[in-house]
């Protein structure tokens, strides 16, 4: 956790814990019990709010109750690795992986894999939140230093891009894990998707523009090392990122209990093949 928060005044931390249960009283329903219990013991999640809002109690109390409902309304504390399709990981389009060079853990986007399926796009919107909830439980653990979220865009086209994702992504990070996000690096991007650069920066805050690289593989090793970079970006680094949890259940099973259409299915798996025929 940087330590900029270690700053924060104890007594802006009570204030915020106060007000904020105060809401809750009065709306307890709108709210996930197991981030209360966070908010009543866990000093870091206020001084994180407080923080990103500048010390503004007001700004920072919006914030997390925005937050806290949303966490409820998308049921994040109910998602495992259980809730997706084994595909999702295998197919090494969305993954964690190694650091950046500040410490900060690299969520990777593979923007070639991806084809908007309109029946399966609130499923990948969770399962991205899955990851970045997953990096940070590390991060509150002191176990990275943040996420640097990467967009590889080797290969991409127009049809790979879909705009309402990358604006929930970035919304995500910006809007309900105030402190996470440290740096965003786009590498590769054709001369025709160029406006997406200019997307991504405008969604950021004017102060957190800064954060937002754009690379090719001349000058990415300034922000990722080789070590920690996958193969496909010109990386050495052999941890496996298609690895696929035990228990996971296959797209078929899921397209079944959620009700997606047969065809819809067949457009997901017909998508992914080129990627899955490595497992």
């Amino acid at each position: 956790m940087p330590s900029e928060s270690e700053e924060i005044n104890d007594s802006l931390v009570c204030e915020l814990r106060g007000r904020f249960l105060c809401q809750y009283s009065t709306n307890h329903e709108q709210y996930d019990e197991t981030d209360i219990s966070n908010i009543r013991n866990n000093d870091l999640i206020h001084r994180r709010f407080l923080e990103f809002k500048d010390s503004n109690v007001e700004e920072a109390l919006k914030m997390m109750v925005t937050a806290m409902k949303w966490r409820k309304q998308i049921g994040v504390n109910q998602m495992s690795e259980n809730s997706f399709p084994r595909e999702y990981f295998q197919m090494g389009g969305i993954f964690s992986y190694g650091q950046d060079v500040g410490g900060a853990q690299t969520i990777v986007f593979r923007v070639k894999a991806n084809k908007k399926i309109s029946e399966w796009t609130e499923l990948l919107k969770k399962f991205i939140v899955f990851l970045i909830e997953r990096e940070n439980n590390r991060f509150e653990k002191n176990e990275n230093k943040g996420v640097c979220i990467v967009f590889d865009c080797n290969g991409a086209g127009i049809t790979n891009v879909d705009i309402d994702l990358l604006s929930f992504i970035v919304a995500t990070l910006r809007d309900y894990y105030p402190m996470l996000l440290q740096s965003v690096v786009i590498n590769d991007l054709p001369w025709i998707l160029q406006y997406v650069f200019k997307l991504v920066q405008s969604w950021l805050p004017k102060e957190h523009q800064k954060m937002l690289h754009l690379v090719s593989k001349k000058d990415i090793n300034e922000y990722i090392s080789e070590s920690e970079l996958p193969d496909f970006m010109g990386g050495t680094n052999q941890m496996q990122y298609k690895s696929c949890p035990k228990n996971a259940p296959s797209a078929q099973e899921l397209a079944d209990q959620l009700g997606i259409k047969q065809k819809d299915l067949d457009r997901l798996l017909n998508h992914l093949e080129p990627y899955l025929k490595d497992n």
